[in-house]
């Protein structure tokens, strides 16, 4: 999947496009797999990558894996800049309904 956006670094877009497809994978539970190479799709990925990478440029990441995805943030407004855009972007029927809403986002 190549980033349609222009935030992040060439350099560094690969790792924030494979965390928010790997978000994008988790909240719809696994249904975003079967269309994945849809534009719209590449679209939600690369701007859910664009508020990782926002909020990781902040100094909002408490502690990161490199071996595997694990970011661990301050507070949870990236997770809910991260699902508003989401939720903004996907196709409804994408969304898993009993997304419970975190911390008031």
């Amino acid at each position: 999947m190549t980033y349609t956006g222009n935030k992040i670094p060439a350099e560094e877009a690969q790792v924030y496009m494979d965390r928010a497809f790997l978000y994008l994978k988790n909240i719809t539970l696994g249904r975003i797999e079967a269309v994945k190479d849809h534009e719209d799709i590449i679209t939600t990925v690369s701007a859910v990558a664009e508020v990782f990478y926002a909020f990781s440029e902040q100094g909002n990441a408490k502690s990161e894996n490199n071996d595997g995805y694990s970011v661990t943030y301050k507070d949870s407004s990236v997770m809910c800049e991260a699902y508003r855009v989401a939720a903004e972007l996907l196709p409804p029927y994408l969304l898993c309904r009993n997304m419970e809403v975190v911390n008031g986002c």
